[in-house]
């Protein structure tokens, strides 16, 4: 693994847990973007996910 991500095999774990996280932020970032709500809306459902 490490020859293409540069990830070390004892790390692997960690980096695939951040990685799934990311993309469940993004997913739920674009089901809101895809809604029809305010701008104001959107950016009140953001702030909440984060805090």
């Amino acid at each position: 693994m490490t020859a293409f991500t540069g990830v070390d095999s004892q790390n692997l774990p960690d980096v695939m847990v951040s990685v799934q996280f990311i993309l469940a932020i993004g997913a739920k970032i674009q089901k809101m973007i895809k809604s029809n709500k305010t701008v104001a809306q959107k950016a009140r459902q953001v702030t909440r996910l984060f805090c």
